[in-house]
């Protein structure tokens, strides 16, 4: 019983895991599309000039700033779609991934995601599914798995604690 219960637990604590958003593709574009809700505080003005200089020389991206005071119902109904309950900005989505806030971390994990699109055969710009009134579930669906977090490290200790209490029960 107790070697069931390890097998269980190394299943658990090494299953990745979807922390920060929900990523996906459709084929209703050809390109990577950014998507960066903005409104004018300092975070969103230094994540459109970082974005702007990222995005400088990559001709199979594109970018989208969307100003919440001029489209707060399109923001809306992302934030619903996406289930995001804090009013962060900047949003920025890509596909249907999506990061609130601006920093250095935001900075790798918007590459990752860029970078994972560009190797992929299908993508989906959620955005524009709702601005076309398209179903957004299959957008939601189909490759979900471009982007995880990395914390397996911390999923690894815990792992190894509860390993320990069963052996010592």
């Amino acid at each position: 019983m107790k070697k069931y219960l390890i097998i269980l637990l190394f299943i658990i604590i090494f299953y990745p895991y979807k922390v920060d958003g929900v990523v996906t593709n459709a084929t209703d574009i050809s390109k990577v599309r950014v998507n960066f809700f903005y409104n004018d505080n300092e975070e969103s003005l230094k994540g459109k000039n970082w974005l702007n200089s990222y995005l400088e020389d990559k001709d199979d991206v594109t970018k989208e700033y969307i100003s919440i005071k001029d489209n707060k119902e399109l923001y809306n109904e992302v934030k619903n779609i996406l289930k995001i309950k804090k009013d962060n900005v900047p949003l920025i989505v890509i596909g249907s991934n999506y990061f609130l806030g601006f920093n250095e971390k935001t900075k790798d994990k918007i590459k990752t995601v860029i970078k994972e699109y560009q190797n992929s055969d299908k993508q989906c710009n959620l955005i524009s599914m709702i601005r076309n009134n398209k179903d957004t579930d299959e957008c939601l669906e189909i490759n979900s798995n471009i982007y995880k977090e990395d914390n397996h490290i911390i999923y690894f200790v815990i792992g190894i604690i509860l390993i320990i209490i069963f052996i010592i029960l």
